[in-house]
């Protein structure tokens, strides 16, 4: 499985998680729930940057090379971002499938500094 496969999965189950909840378009095809998760994600993003980028913890894990510990601020850091029948698990996995450092690049903030 190639990346775009991977990030078209984790799309997936986030469209699930929104049809489990109401907050999808109830369309039952994986292609259709790939482009709600897709603009879910799209809708928070601004939200999710300001959350993951502004964090020390973020920042410290980038510079220790420490995907787990990346991975698990994250979580603590979306998980109030998502609504019920989305998993912040998957929203931080599909994070670090697209690249902290590119979605954090550009801003302030320690994570974003990291990029500059």
């Amino acid at each position: 499985m190639d990346n775009l496969e991977i990030e078209r999965e984790l799309y997936i189950e986030i469209g699930r998680g929104l049809d489990a909840e109401g907050l999808g378009s109830n369309r039952r095809s994986l292609d259709a729930l790939a482009d709600d998760g897709k603009v879910w994600f799209s809708g928070r993003l601004s939200h999710i940057r300001s959350a993951v980028c502004g964090s020390r913890n973020v920042q410290s894990a980038l510079e220790a090379r420490d995907t787990r510990e990346l991975l698990t601020s994250i979580i603590v850091l979306v998980a109030g971002q998502c609504p019920r029948g989305v998993s912040a698990v998957i929203v931080a996995t599909l994070i670090l499938k697209l690249g902290v450092k590119e979605m954090c690049a550009g801003l302030t903030g320690p994570a974003g500094e990291a990029q500059n």
